[in-house]
């Protein structure tokens, strides 16, 4: 489910939402490296809001995308609910 939340955000916005250079060897500049949605998704849980305001997201794919790139997997929308979201209607 991780990877069908990366693939709505990329054709929602054109860009990955994280940095897609390989990592550096060097672990302080890993924080560096990120991009502010890798950041958000390490640190913190990726919120709708966050999407719909800086991205422009409409509210419905934003919860979508929220739900799915959810650091912790458990956390993350099942197949089934994301077929049942109010996104696909």
């Amino acid at each position: 489910m991780w990877a069908f939340g990366v693939i709505l955000f990329n054709m929602a916005t054109g860009k990955m939402p994280f940095n897609t250079e390989p990592y550096s060897a060097v672990a302080r500049d890993t924080e560096k490296q990120l991009t502010p949605i890798s950041h958000q998704i390490v640190n913190k849980p990726i919120t709708s809001k966050y999407l719909k305001q800086k991205l422009q997201m409409s509210d419905q794919l934003a919860d979508l995308i929220s739900k799915l790139l959810q650091k912790d997997a458990r956390s993350r929308l099942s197949m089934s609910a994301c077929l049942k979201h109010d996104w696909f209607k």
